[in-house]
């Protein structure tokens, strides 16, 4: 998969592909497990994916609750709904590469692949590039985060290491 220095997951990049640093970091967040497999570095910044691992029965469950009312919610009850459904994004704070916070921020896309949902599977290169870890998932979600290198020599990098403050 050629990853650019943005956070689209759909649109095709402009400039040089990153340079994969292969992590596989797993962690669970709301009861969810997750894995970033690869860093994509470049000379202005990172690119990482977070992908979520979701539960097939918990989707199913969410799907015949909302789906024939969907359209019929009040804002009160969509946002009980978003509350419920089974994928919740990672709320990141701030991210700190090789030890220093990135200062400009970062910015980020979402998406999740359902393929029964009778859904445009936008992720099939997604699923295609990491599918050693998603060759038993039916359903998963990914988060796509671009984000620049903090204040430094950025060009001196050889590794990077990434940490993440999540939202409280």
């Amino acid at each position: 998969m050629k990853i650019y220095y943005n956070s689209s997951l759909w649109g095709k990049g402009k400039g040089i592909n990153g340079l994969a640093q292969k992590i596989y970091w797993q962690f669970e967040y709301a009861g969810s497990k997750r894995c970033i497999p690869v860093i994509y570095r470049f000379p202005k910044g990172i690119v990482f994916d977070i992908i979520t691992f979701l539960d097939e029965v918990k989707l199913h469950d969410f799907f015949e609750k909302y789906e024939a009312i969907e359209e019929t919610l009040t804002p009160l009850q969509r946002r009980c709904a978003e509350q419920e459904h089974p994928y919740q994004a990672v709320p990141l704070k701030e991210i700190w590469i090789n030890g220093r916070r990135s200062e400009s921020g970062y910015s980020s896309c979402s998406t999740v692949s359902i393929p029964w949902a009778q859904q445009d599977d936008g992720l099939m290169l997604v699923r295609k590039a990491y599918s050693s870890i998603l060759k038993n998932t039916a359903c998963f979600a990914c988060e796509r985060f671009c984000v620049p290198y903090p204040k430094t020599d950025s060009l001196k990098l050889k590794r990077c290491c990434v940490s993440c403050g999540l939202i409280k």
